[in-house]
């Protein structure tokens, strides 16, 4: 690892700009970083990867995986199960499995992920949503957004999760009349004893102060 920052500190004007793109619990994330190299025998170029860093105990890093841009589907799944497979496992995988019926066009599945009781109230600033029961109600509005823009796939970029909630920054893409768009939600999701997701709080991202604050009321 040290070995490759030497070769690019050996380089002439070599200039790397990360960019963070999404995080999981507290010791991983995913970066996209632009080298530019110009000057000298190289001539000009710019480089473009997507690395995967997760950290120890103690802060430091002990894993990069390296993706080509291409491959962000790929690195956006890796980060889920990594994360999945150690903190995220106090929730039952609760983004990475909704990404997964949400993208499959899995209605019925996404229906059945919450409880009978199953809420969701739309805290935005219009709150167009207002408030919605039961997982049919949900997964109906979810269906909508697709009928709407029938390329749709959902993200999380970045999640914190403990045993009574989850606080993530869940962005829908895709394209719609010729262009491309992107809906980002802050949701905060109730969990029961059982691990069960029973209600989602929708915030806009400029209400991430106090989403935090309701995240932390109830860890």
């Amino acid at each position: 690892f040290l070995e490759y920052f030497r070769v690019l500190g050996d380089l002439p004007n070599t200039k790397v700009t990360p960019r963070l793109l999404a995080t999981r619990g507290e010791r991983l994330a995913l970066n996209h970083e632009t080298l530019r190299v110009s000057g000298g025998d190289v001539g000009e170029s710019e480089v473009h990867i997507l690395d995967l860093f997760s950290l120890n105990e103690a802060g430091q890093i002990d894993h990069c995986i390296r993706f080509s841009p291409e491959d962000i589907d790929a690195a956006y799944a890796e980060l889920g199960r990594r994360f999945d497979a150690g903190e995220g496992a106090v929730a039952a995988s609760t983004a990475t499995e909704y990404t997964r019926l949400f993208n499959n066009r899995d209605w019925k599945g996404i229906e059945n992920f919450v409880s009978a009781d199953f809420v969701e109230h739309d805290c935005r600033t219009l709150g167009l949503l207002g408030s919605r029961e039961g997982g049919e109600n949900w997964a109906q509005t979810e269906h909508a957004l697709v009928e709407l823009a029938p390329d749709t796939r959902v993200r999380f970029d970045h999640v914190r999760i403990h045993a009574s909630a989850a606080l993530s920054l869940a962005v829908f893409h895709g394209t719609r009349e010729g262009g491309p768009f992107e809906i980002p939600n802050l949701v905060l999701s109730h969990f029961r004893s059982d691990g069960v997701m029973c209600r989602n709080d929708l915030y806009d991202p400029e209400q991430l102060d106090e989403a935090v604050a309701k995240f932390e009321e109830l860890r």
